[in-house]
């Protein structure tokens, strides 16, 4: 949905004096107060639109997943289908290295009362990323038995659950890590210059 002009300005700088305050205190240390007031922005403007700071910072951070997320790729366009595997494996890691980031703010997200909902809204935005890759695979020949719908639900949720577990983690390696996640999604969502798989599996013990 579509914001308007002065609700996004207001949005902005909300989202910008958090990201400030972000740099010297932890996220359950920032009051309504202080946001309102590094932003410019009255309370009741505030409260207008979140019943408080972490629900607000959950928005945000939703926002900079899915956005890092996105993978511009228009499923008509003469694109392998091994570039496309290449730009949402690179989109994965960008993914990782922010998050790694910005991990206590993740880490407090997923603990705090509204982990759950956070966890959904975070599942649906990945969903939706991973219904637009399976039009792109589809479209160049992969996985056209697949059920996308249920793909899609699969793999969104595996992400997030990676993300979750890495953000609870030490790990400084984020090209590692994405490398172990892409390992464990279906072999069609990495495709190589091997023979493309179609869905269908011709022989239960050979590699995908």
């Amino acid at each position: 949905m579509t914001m308007d002009p002065r609700m996004a300005r207001t949005h902005h700088a909300l989202t910008a004096a958090l990201l400030r305050l972000l740099d010297g205190s932890s996220l359950e240390n920032i009051t309504v107060a202080g946001l309102s007031r590094e932003a410019g922005v009255h309370r009741t403007t505030f409260y207008g639109h979140f019943p408080d700071v972490v629900s607000f910072a959950a928005s945000v951070f939703v926002g900079e997943l899915d956005s890092i997320a996105r993978v511009d790729i228009d499923p008509a366009t003469r694109v392998t289908a091994e570039s496309v595997s290449d730009a949402y494996a690179q989109s994965l890691r960008q993914i990782l290295e922010h998050v790694a980031a910005s991990r206590p703010v993740y880490r407090f997200l997923f603990a705090s009362p509204i982990g759950l909902g956070f966890r959904g809204d975070l599942a649906q935005r990945m969903c939706d990323r991973a219904l637009t890759a399976m039009l792109n695979w589809k479209q160049r020949g992969i996985a056209i038995t697949v059920d996308e719908d249920a793909a899609a639900a699969f793999i969104s949720g595996g992400i997030v659950s990676s993300i979750e577990h890495w953000s609870t983690s030490h790990g400084t390696d984020a090209a590692a890590y994405a490398a172990t996640i892409t390992d464990l999604l279906p072999g069609w969502c990495r495709p190589t210059t091997e023979p493309l798989f179609t869905g269908r599996v011709e022989n239960p013990t050979s590699d995908p």
